[in-house]
């Protein structure tokens, strides 16, 4: 319930962004003394302490010429775990920056960057090498007064919630638990799958499948994975066939990472040795 309403304005002191400018760059063959480095990973970029330079530009107060150096933190991940945390190569801007009507009051220098890799990684001389380009937004930020309104109001805080320290009420809130194993729509294969890890980030899905009821196994079925794009459509990841004792094992990359996996088996007449 509402009790009291009232319109008023505040002085609030924050930052303000008076001017943004954007850039591209591009750095070819940054060095990483490693092999076999299976993804990197870019954080934002920041200004290298010591070369920002501001100058004034004759004739024109309310712009500056502005001199300064960026570069990029990276991780980079081998295939057997090992981790590299480097630094690019500094990235130089020369350019041109409004301030405000006044042109002298003082201001921050802010860059976001967005970096992604150009072309693929090179190995030479047990040492790897990769390019990459960024997109680099200059803000310039200044410190201000504004007045703002704002709604004034009280509301009546909900009655607190009391806590039961009674063990059986989670034990009711647990669904029954499965009593038989499942089955085949059809009634012929039964199928139990586990979750494990042989490579870094890549996970492997195996089990085995049965006959209905466990009776005997199900050799050369074809097991296979899929997963779905953005647009809701199933995409083909890769098959496997069991073996005479029913065992399967399907290896599923790390680049689907997130994604849900859905896996199909159907009885098939290829043989598990095809």
């Amino acid at each position: 319930m509402v009790l009291e309403r009232e319109n008023r304005s505040l002085c609030i002191d924050c930052d303000r962004i008076f001017y943004q400018c954007s850039n591209k760059a591009n750095i070819l063959e940054v060095e990483i003394p490693l092999n076999n480095i299976e993804k990197i990973r870019f954080k934002q970029g920041f200004i290298v302490d010591g070369t920002l330079m501001i100058y004034d530009i004759d004739n024109d107060p309310y712009y500056k010429k502005v001199i300064f150096e960026i570069k990029i933190p990276f991780e980079a991940k081998s295939e057997d775990g090992v981790i590299y945390k480097g630094i690019t190569p500094s990235i130089k801007q020369n350019i041109v920056i409004f301030t405000d009507e006044e042109g002298g009051s003082e201001f921050k220098l802010k860059v976001d960057t967005s970096s992604y890799m150009l072309g693929n990684i090179i190995e030479r001389d047990n040492k790897s090498y990769f390019s990459f380009e960024t997109y680099i937004i200059i803000s310039v930020v200044k410190k201000v007064h504004m007045l703002i309104p704002y709604l004034e109001y009280f509301l009546e805080p909900d009655p607190c919630l009391e806590f039961e320290d009674y063990i059986c009420d989670e034990f009711y809130k647990k669904p029954f638990p499965q009593f038989y194993p499942p089955q085949y729509k059809k009634g012929y294969i039964w199928i139990r799958k586990d979750i494990g890890v042989r490579k870094l980030d890549d996970v492997i899905i195996h089990g085995q499948i049965y006959k209905n009821g466990k009776n005997g196994f199900v050799e050369g079925a074809i097991v296979e994975a899929f997963c779905t794009d953005e647009e809701g459509k199933f995409k083909y990841i890769n098959h496997t066939y069991s073996n005479k004792d029913g065992y399967y094992m399907l290896n599923i990359p790390s680049r689907f990472e997130g994604k849900v996996i859905t896996i199909v088996v159907t009885k098939g007449s290829i043989s598990p040795s095809g």
